[in-house]
């Protein structure tokens, strides 16, 4: 993700993401950092991510929701894929309830959660 758009997402929803009583929302961070000090850079203190070193399971959401970088494409077999990075998928249990959470927060800022809800 590009720092503004993390920057907005922990500014937006930081009281959400911590309040340890509420679990309907949670942000995890999927990277498409080229290195693990990039990585470092861009999650933020509440987010949950999956850890830079484990590319397999970082790659197969990759490959489930169509969505990198596309200079990563080639190294995923990915012909083509349904979203661009940055990308905020909002999910419900198995459900998706949007593909497109960045034009959602920009649009709704923390009203895009009860939009979501």
């Amino acid at each position: 993700m590009s720092t503004t758009v993390t920057e907005e997402l922990n500014d937006l929803f930081r009281s959400q993401l911590l309040d340890a009583t509420d679990h309907r929302f949670r942000i995890v961070y999927v990277s498409s950092d080229k290195n693990a000090r990039q990585f470092q850079q861009y999650i933020k203190d509440g987010w949950i991510s999956i850890p830079y070193e484990n590319t397999q399971e970082r790659s197969g959401i990759k490959r489930l929701f169509k969505t990198c970088a596309k200079i990563e494409m080639q190294s995923l077999g990915m012909d083509s894929r349904d979203y661009e990075i940055p990308n905020l998928l909002i999910l419900a249990g198995d459900r998706v309830l949007t593909f497109d959470g960045v034009a959602d927060t920009k649009e709704r800022g923390v009203k895009a959660v009860g939009y979501w809800l």
